[in-house]
């Protein structure tokens, strides 16, 4: 979204005011915004408008962060201000793996962020496979919470030997709603392979993001796929409604602010 960060949180709040419950946004890192390049703090602006002004404890987009030695990571994030990137595997000795985060669980929203990315950057492993995996956690996590029956380990099985296991804090008596977010705009056929994957899965997500225009659609009544263009003008505002009963969708309202 290009409408801007405190665009975003005025429609996020008036949302919120008129009784939509509550929202979520991920913003894209602003690296090569000329504010930021000409600023004295940098990349530090980021930390310090998303998240410290705004609240947001999360970003999807970019990894050029990763290889670039100059950055001062702990200006950059902060605990609960980190890279969301479910396919990109570091080293431990790294000094950005303490804030990366496979899976971002939002305990307001009760929603648990897959971002998914190319797989033709260092570091980067099998988008569908390291997709599956954080499904069959977050459906491991709803099962031991009472959240469906799983009947036996099998349907939440993770071979955690090539896709480790998300690393976070919350509660375990919460039931999570996949949301799946594919960054890459240009991976069109890793974006297909990807949600075909996601809709064949026993415990699908409630919402297929990608980065190229389409109207919403439910699929199989459990999950709504919707796309915008990233260079685009428009901000869009993305409303879903779940049936409390059996997790099915029961609407879906998208408004445009130019």
């Amino acid at each position: 979204c290009d409408g801007g960060a405190a665009a975003v949180a005025a429609v996020m709040r008036h949302s919120e005011e008129r009784g939509d419950g509550p929202g979520f946004y991920y913003p894209p890192l602003e690296e090569h915004d000329q504010f930021v390049m000409l600023h004295p703090k940098g990349l530090e602006l980021n930390r310090l408008i998303l998240h410290d002004r705004f609240g947001w404890n999360g970003f999807v987009d970019g990894i050029s962060w990763v290889e670039d030695d100059r950055i001062d990571s702990s200006a950059m994030f902060a605990p609960r201000f980190g890279p969301i990137m479910t396919n990109l595997i570091l080293e431990t000795t790294s000094k950005w793996a303490e804030f990366l985060r496979h899976v971002h669980f939002d305990e307001e929203t009760s929603t648990a962020l897959i971002a998914l990315y190319g797989e033709d950057q260092p570091g980067m492993r099998p988008a569908v496979r390291s997709m599956v995996a954080a499904l069959d956690y977050i459906a491991y996590l709803n099962g031991q919470a009472g959240c469906f029956f799983l009947g036996n380990n099998d349907d939440a099985n993770v071979d955690y030997e090539d896709e480790p296991p998300p690393t976070t804090t919350m509660s375990n008596q919460r039931c999570w709603f996949p949301v799946i977010n594919f960054a890459d705009a240009a991976q069109v056929e890793l974006a297909s392979a990807c949600l075909r994957a996601a809709l064949e899965h026993p415990h699908p997500p409630i919402l297929f993001y990608t980065r190229r225009i389409q109207i919403p659609e439910i699929k199989n009544n459990r999950t709504v796929v919707v796309g915008f263009d990233p260079n685009g003008k428009t901000l869009s505002h993305l409303r879903v409604e779940i049936d409390s009963t059996d997790s099915s969708i029961k609407n879906v309202t998208l408004d445009t602010i130019d």
